[in-house]
């Protein structure tokens, strides 16, 4: 997710969703520090999590999407509650990727 120029990731997904949540674009300022879109619902903030970006396959294109929020909000700890009909690559501010062994069996 920081370097436009390389691909992090190519999936070929037959059948199902893939839905990506970053806390990267949508970004700005405020008098309290930089802020983006993602919302931790149990402060009213943005989420102070880990990752940079979350990128979910799933059956259905909104449990994709809602299992890619409910990680970046979370973070890597969130792997422990994730659906395990889903799988997950996780990318974290300082670039480390983690992946479900679904996902991790196909990536480079």
């Amino acid at each position: 997710p920081r370097h436009d120029d390389h691909e992090l990731a190519r999936l070929a997904v037959p059948g199902g969703a893939v839905a990506t949540s970053s806390q990267l674009v949508r970004r700005w300022e405020t008098g309290a520090g930089p802020a983006h879109h993602i919302i931790d619902p149990r402060t009213g903030r943005p989420a102070a999590s880990d990752l940079a970006a979350v990128t979910v396959v799933a059956a259905e294109a909104w449990w994709a999407e809602a299992q890619a929020t409910a990680l970046m909000v979370s973070g890597r700890r969130g792997l422990v509650d994730l659906d395990p009909s889903v799988e997950a690559l996780l990318v974290g501010l300082d670039g480390s990727r983690v992946a479900t062994p679904g996902l991790a069996a196909v990536l480079p």
